[in-house]
């Protein structure tokens, strides 16, 4: 697996064109999946809406930290189309040149 964990798999990829784009969102990304307990501190040291149970057992609802998500996955999705757009034009430059 060596060099295909993080986000070195993006300067593993010949002419990827949006490779800065991927890496960053991949970093942005790792914040949210291992968040620093600077990052975690507003959320676990705030008040939770009233009628909401306060327990690390129970997620509870953030409105901003939804949307912020939605923009990520929203993100995401275009990126996973740039790759694949980037794989299969290199696919098609490929078999031009066994022709």
């Amino acid at each position: 697996m060596g060099g295909f964990i993080g986000s070195s798999l993006f300067d593993r990829i010949k002419e990827l064109q949006q490779r800065q784009e991927m890496k960053d969102l991949y970093s942005a990304l790792s914040r949210y999946v291992h968040p620093s307990i600077e990052e975690s501190r507003n959320w676990i040291e705030s008040p939770p809406p009233e009628g909401v149970v306060d327990s690390l057992k129970f997620n509870r609802y953030d409105r901003v930290l939804l949307d912020q998500a939605l923009d990520k996955c929203q993100q995401v999705g275009g990126l996973l189309i740039s790759i694949d757009n980037h794989f299969v034009n290199q696919c098609l430059r490929r078999l031009e040149q066994n022709a």
